[in-house]
């Protein structure tokens, strides 16, 4: 039995061959390890969103500067810009608060500085778009 085999018989509440073992693929660390791993019988979960989220009608600039993350959304109604310090030390110690390098970036300056930039920030969460991931997958397989 392959490990998707073994644990599709373990959800439909039959005894597979021998006790499924998964990780998950962003914590997996690559290279001869994870290969005998997999060669015994590990599988690898590979998580993805059902969706995918965008906003055909706002311009995101992101920027580096020493120490610092700035991010301008650029909209027809005005433009919002927010300040991220990115370094060691930042960010939050609860695992589900962190991102793919383990830090949160902390904010400097957030998006909403006065009343009118509530105006900008409606227009950005009324544009955003949602499509299914595998709408955008068979275009991209179309093409």
């Amino acid at each position: 039995m392959h490990p998707r085999e073994r644990m599709l018989t373990l959800l439909g509440k039959s005894m597979p061959d021998k006790l499924p073992f998964f990780h998950t693929d962003h914590h997996l660390l690559r290279g001869e390890t994870e290969r005998m791993a997999r060669n015994r019988g590990m599988g690898v979960i590979v998580y993805r969103p059902c969706y995918v989220e965008s906003t055909p009608n706002v311009e995101v600039i992101t920027r580096n500067q020493s120490n610092s993350l700035i991010r301008t959304y650029n909209t027809p109604v005005g433009s919002l810009t927010e300040v991220l310090s990115i370094g060691i030390g930042y960010g939050m110690g609860g695992y589900a608060f962190r991102d793919w390098r383990g830090i949160i970036p902390a904010t400097s300056e957030f998006l909403v500085k006065n009343p009118d930039d509530y105006r900008i920030l409606k227009f950005i969460v009324e544009d955003i778009t949602m499509s299914r991931t595998i709408t955008q997958l068979k275009n991209k397989l179309s093409t």
